[in-house]
């Protein structure tokens, strides 16, 4: 250290606030990524940025408890100013009591149409499965109708024979990519088929 400098004091809010930013950078990253391809990365060994589906659910608990932890830790250590900051906002929102009424009566709307699984809030929650379903569809292409039967807990003789019933003729061997090129039917709708479902081409 050079004469004359001096050693600044580690600043614990920036050091809270830039943990809190990176914390919920990963969340929402890991969040997504198990959300959608990280349900079938166990199965298809899709590993995305060099981490397998286990990984990134360790690292997004893991991550999700630090954001909780300095959150809280946050609060506390800054109360006086947090306290004195909502005070002083909720005398100047004394005059914004129309936009104060709206907001909490659409709140109140999502809440209702969540809890009760009413439009729009249970479509959304719905798509997720169907966002699942394609993903889980797309990861099974390489795979054999064994291979997916045996995913699926389905008896491959079942398979084949639910499969034959829409006139698809497989072999245990047979690859769900190439039997969908050769039919009217799309991998997913396969996927359908041998989980005992409707395909959803015509």
């Amino acid at each position: 250290m050079h004469a004359g400098t001096v050693r600044r004091r580690f600043q614990w809010r920036s050091f809270a606030a830039n943990l809190l930013l990176i914390s919920a950078l990963v969340e929402i990253v890991s969040g997504i990524y198990l959300y959608t391809p990280g349900y079938i990365a166990s199965v298809i060994n899709f590993n995305f940025l060099g981490l397998n589906f286990r990984q990134w659910a360790i690292v997004h608990t893991v991550f999700g408890l630090v954001f909780l932890i300095v959150a809280v830790w946050h609060i506390v250590y800054n109360w006086r100013p947090i306290v004195r900051y909502i005070t002083g906002r909720a005398r100047a929102a004394l005059g914004y009591r129309r936009e104060h009424f709206w907001s909490l009566l659409v709140a109140l709307f999502f809440s209702v149409t969540s809890i009760a699984n009413w439009p729009p809030s249970g479509p959304i929650w719905d798509y997720r499965y169907t966002l699942r379903e394609y993903w889980v569809a797309w990861g099974f292409t390489h795979m054999t109708v064994a291979d997916l039967a045996k995913n699926r807990n389905v008896p491959v003789e079942k398979a084949i024979a639910r499969l034959k019933k829409y006139g698809i003729e497989a072999k245990p061997d047979s690859n769900l990519a190439e039997l969908a090129k050769n039919s009217k039917y799309t991998a997913y709708d396969l996927y359908l088929i041998v989980r005992g479902r409707r395909p959803q081409t015509r």
